[in-house]
Formats: structure tokens, sequence, C-alpha cells
């Protein structure tokens, strides 16, 4: 083969294995954020439910708040990590590779942003909402 057409051929299969990586992280992104705003619609009814019997769920609402905003910074972690993702592709394709592993670097780099930040919701659900959610039903049924 010449070589132009091994280029083509290489920039043809990192382009297909890249639309695939995209499109998998895509739903993957779609689904957690799916998953986290079902779960603080679920907690805004529980507070509508004790608020309507007269208890107090303030800091609940706060964790709440600060909930939505974790999952905000998620989707635009993921989307900025799925932009990288994206451009990758772009030198490989050029006369002039350019630095495609320092491009990968990056990309993972951002992953490893976007699970940390995955990590710190669990977190933060876990050591913090959860606890204060028991805590204020608790304090309501009595």
């Amino acid at each position: 083969k010449v070589r132009s057409e091994v280029r083509e051929d290489m920039c043809q299969r990192v382009t297909d294995k890249i639309k695939e990586r995209r499109e998998r992280f895509a739903e993957y992104r779609e689904s957690r954020a799916h998953i986290y705003r079902g779960v603080i619609a679920r907690l805004n009814n529980l507070v509508t439910k004790f608020e309507s019997r007269g208890c107090d769920l303030t800091q609940v609402k706060t964790d709440l708040t600060t909930l939505e905003k974790l999952v905000d910074e998620l989707v635009i972690t993921f989307n900025l990590f799925l932009d990288q993702l994206h451009a990758v592709g772009i030198p490989v394709c050029q006369e002039q590779p350019g630095d495609w592993k320092a491009a990968m670097a990056q990309v993972r780099t951002q992953l490893q942003a976007t699970k940390a930040k995955q990590r710190e919701i669990r977190s933060f659900y876990k050591n913090t909402l959860k606890p204060h959610v028991k805590a204020a039903g608790q304090a309501c049924n009595e």
C-alpha cells in the first residue's frame, strides 16, 4: 500500500473507534444524569410530603440544591471529556499527525476528573444527604 492509503486507513479506524467511544460515553452520561435527576425528584417529593406534615427540612433542601449543582457539574465535565475525545481524531487525520499521545493524555485526565465528580456525588449522597434525610424523617415522626 501507498503511505497515503495507510494513513487514510489508520485515520478511518481511529475516527470510527473514537466515534464509538464518544457515543458510548454520551449514553452513559445521559443514563447517569437521568438516574441522579430521578433521585433528586424522589427526594423533592419526599420533602413536599414531610413539609405538608409541618416538618422542618431546610437542611435537606440545602443538600438537594448542592446535589443538583454537583449533577450539573458532572454533565459539564462529561461534555468536556466528550469534546476532547472528539478532538483527538483530528490530529491523526492530518498530514502532520501532531502530538497524539499528549492529546490522549488530556482526554484521560478529563475522564479521571469526570470519575472523581461521580465519586464526589456518591460520597455526598451517602455521607451527607442520606443521614440528613433520615434525621429529618425521624424528627418528623416524633
